[in-house]
C-alpha cells in the first residue's frame, strides 16, 4: 500500500510543479532549470513506485490527500 501513497503523491507534486513552471517568468532561467529538475526527480520516484504497485489507490483515499496537500500549503504561506 505505501507504494500506492508514493506513486500518487509523485503524481501529485508533478502536476503541482508543472503548475509552477507555467507560471513563472520566462525569463526565470535559475528557477526554471530548479523546477525542471525536481520535476524529473519525482516523475522517475513516481515510475519506480507504479512498477512495484500492485493497485491503484481508491478516488477517496487520492482526494483526501490532495486535501491535506492544500491545507499543509496554505499552512506554509501563513507561516
Amino acid at each position: 500500500m505505501h507504494r500506492n501513497i508514493l506513486e500518487e503523491s509523485g503524481r501529485q507534486v508533478t502536476r503541482r510543479l508543472d503548475d509552477h513552471l507555467e507560471r513563472l517568468p520566462a525569463n526565470d532561467g535559475t528557477s526554471r532549470t530548479i523546477l525542471t529538475k525536481m520535476c524529473a526527480d519525482d516523475v522517475r520516484r513516481a515510475e519506480g513506485a507504479s512498477g512495484c504497485a500492485t493497485m491503484h489507490l481508491p478516488l477517496p483515499v487520492r482526494k483526501a490527500m490532495q486535501a491535506a496537500s492544500r491545507v499543509m500549503t496554505g499552512i506554509s504561506f501563513r507561516l
